[in-house]
């Protein structure tokens, strides 16, 4: 839920409240939908299933489902409520363009293997770099270092970054090259090291493949330059690449790209160290240095039978944004979570349980942790780091999401590797949603456990009660040894709109009344007066509390979108609190833009995520006139991918403008396709039983 800034400093960053993680993509037919009365309306997902876990003394979310028919909206006019309007059932929701573009995201890295396919990428593979030559004088100026993020006009139009490569013959140095290796990881080492074949258990299991394919092109043309792959440590080392090197001759590049492809079929590729490389020579060049570029390195296996996560955003590897690099390969735990229930939806029950085992998966292999969290984002792509990485000494450990700086360093976000409240409550719905649907307890238990560790570390006993932010950081310092993580005092409301529907359905499900006392003490901060405007009818965002703060005091240098929205798909009988949809007016009010809505009051560009949760409560509301302009909005922003953007603005602040928490850009992005989708499916993830 907390949205990590980039371009802004970790100070600020501290000083972030929780809210949604952006997100893009919607319909799957035509988002416009017909009428819906009152009838129609209560079997609108989320409102009889509130029920189940609903507040006892109030009638919980159960009441709520016929309430659409009474809520007066104002642009049908005075006395005209959703029973009035044309009536016709909404259309089944059913996989289409929506689902298309979740569907890609989750395979681009699985249907290939890839050895490079744009710098720092999730599906990359092979991340140490071996250096091959005939001397001790094969560093830099003869050998240099890869430019694996070289973007220019070499690189093919439209395919990203590329790999610009030279050798450079001189002095004692006569040929040279690069292996691109598997490698070796241990102890607090932030990369791998080049593994010869001395270490044991450190090979990629790449049986199944049968070609290895790679795009390449010289600079000036006339290059002549051997691909090579396997054959690591052969004859010499104690364990070996399991096949010998690809039996391969120089080819000549020409100034054009050329598709290369080798035969692999009959190797044994059950233990690969070297999964490719190149080398070069003074005698095959005329004595001449070289330059040249490769791209798109991968072998012809498919593993999307793996759990694994969705790449949150789309971003552009040609850019120059800070928010490229820093979210090439990151797949935010709360995009992944209404990515699973969405999936549910529209019964994509394989898809949702690829996901749902993935977060099992992270919250029991955490290279520190044991167990009681996840982390706010991990890595796409894989889901396990290969054999022979183990930080700190622990194997099988999830990827973390990061990337590689100029100089060679790997570098993590605080934020990304930190543990939301927020996030916790998207992950715990998300498991919930699955196990109701399938009824394994596995799924159950991780949602509990999620729960325990927010119970256990993030409550407030104060006046206003609720639930902490959570905590960031790294868990490590330099020399590997632990250490505590920040913990984040200040609390967000929509986080504890989160806990309190995690926590209810907990009770439900359980039958532990605990759980209904930790809803309680979730909704009392929801509740509290110190976080409504009772002069304009909102929500604030929450405390802006940080460590060492004397007291809580309110934030309120600007009101989230979601905090309006939220309040009614969490706590569902407030689709009927005259009172409460005060909330609704002001979002209208003050957060509209054109046909959607912006993250906050400022009010200066559509937001994509934020206008799908409003479809979502147009639904709730039954307030179709405007349920079918917003769809018709969205719908116009989609991309021909099926995808929708963060933004349609060059660049949306979200917070202060002074001191932003988070910066969208109009990057297509899994968080905003999913709401986008649960508005045009009928969808509201807080109560969704995955049935």
């Amino acid at each position: 839920m907390i949205r990590p800034m980039f371009g802004v400093s970790v100070s600020l960053a501290a000083a972030r409240l929780a809210v949604g993680c952006g997100g893009e993509n919607g319909g799957t037919n035509p988002l416009l939908v017909p009428g819906a009365d009152a009838s129609i309306d209560a079997s609108v997902d989320g409102t009889g299933q509130g029920g189940s876990a609903g507040d006892g003394s109030t009638g919980g979310a159960g009441g709520a489902g016929g309430s659409g028919g009474s809520f007066m909206d104002a642009s049908d006019g005075p006395g005209k409520d959703a029973e009035q309007e044309d009536s016709q059932a909404p259309q089944p929701c059913m996989p289409g363009q929506t689902t298309d573009y979740l569907d890609a995201v989750m395979d681009q890295f699985h249907k290939r293997f890839y050895v490079y396919k744009d710098k720092d990428a999730a599906g990359n593979h092979f991340a140490a770099r071996g250096r091959l030559g005939d001397s001790s004088d094969g560093g830099s100026p003869y050998l240099p270092s890869m430019d694996e993020g070289h973007v220019g006009p070499e690189c093919e139009k439209g395919a990203g970054s590329c790999i610009e490569a030279q050798f450079n013959p001189g002095g004692s140095v006569t040929w040279g090259g690069w292996y691109f290796m598997n490698g070796v990881l241990d102890g607090n080492q932030h990369a791998p090291i080049p593994n010869w074949g001395d270490k044991a258990n450190a090979g990629i299991n790449l049986q199944g493949a049968t070609k290895l394919t790679w795009r390449a092109r010289g600079a000036v043309g006339g290059e002549r330059v051997k691909f090579i792959a396997f054959g690591v440590g052969a004859g010499a080392a104690a364990s070996p690449d399991s096949a010998p090197t690809l039996p391969r001759d120089y080819d000549t590049l020409s100034t054009d790209w050329k598709t290369f492809e080798a035969d692999l079929t009959g190797m044994d590729l059950s233990y690969v160290l070297g999964g490719f490389g190149w080398v070069s020579s003074a005698a095959e060049n005329g004595g001449n240095g070289i330059t040249f570029y490769v791209d798109d390195i991968s072998y012809d296996k498919d593993t999307t039978a793996d759990p694994r996560f969705l790449l949150s955003y789309e971003t552009d590897p040609t850019s120059a944004i800070a928010f490229d690099g820093i979210m090439r390969n990151v797949a935010f735990t709360y995009d992944n979570a209404v990515a699973l229930i969405y999936f549910l939806s529209v019964g994509q029950t394989t898809r949702a349980r690829l996901v749902a085992d993935a977060l099992v998966y992270a919250q029991n292999h955490d290279r520190t942790f044991t167990g009681d969290r996840l982390r706010n984002a991990y890595q796409a792509g894989d889901l396990v780091l290969p054999p022979g990485w183990t930080p700190y000494g622990v194997a099988g450990t999830v990827r973390m999401p990061g990337r590689t700086e100029p100089s060679g360093t790997w570098i993590e976000d605080a934020i990304q590797v930190g543990t939301d409240t927020g996030n916790m409550a998207w992950a715990a719905l998300a498991l919930l949603a699955f196990y109701e649907s399938q009824k394994e307890s596995k799924y159950l238990d991780a949602a509990e456990k999620l729960a325990t560790f927010v119970e256990s570390n993030c409550r407030v006993d104060d006046a206003l009660g609720g639930y902490s932010a959570g905590y960031e950081g790294e868990e490590r310092d330099s020399t590997g040894a632990p250490k505590p993580q920040t913990k984040l005092e200040r609390r967000s409301i929509e986080h504890n709109m989160d806990l309190y529907v995690v926590f209810k359905r907990l009770a439900a499900l359980t039958g532990n009344n605990d759980w209904n006392q930790s809803a309680a003490h979730a909704r009392a901060f929801v509740e509290a007066p110190e976080l409504w405007s009772a002069s304009d009818g909102h929500f604030w965002a929450g405390t802006a509390t940080l460590a060492g703060d004397a007291g809580p005091s309110i934030e309120k240098s600007v009101v989230p979108l979601d905090a309006q929205s939220w309040a009614f798909l969490s706590i569902t009988e407030w689709l009927t609190n005259t009172d409460r949809l005060r909330a609704l007016a002001f979002a209208e009010a003050h957060c509209k833009v054109d046909w959607g809505f912006d993250f906050d009051s400022d009010a200066k560009a559509i937001w994509f995520e934020g206008s799908g949760e409003m479809g979502v409560l147009y639904r709730l509301l039954g307030q179709t006139t405007k349920l079918n302009a917003l769809m018709a909005g969205i719908e116009s922003g989609r991309a021909p991918s099926g995808g929708f953007p963060a933004t349609n603005s060059a660049e949306l602040l979200a917070g202060p403008d002074n001191a932003p928490w988070w910066i969208y850009y109009p990057r297509l992005h899994v968080g905003a396709t999913a709401w986008a989708g649960f508005a045009e499916c009928g969808t509201n993830p807080f109560w969704h039983s995955g049935q």
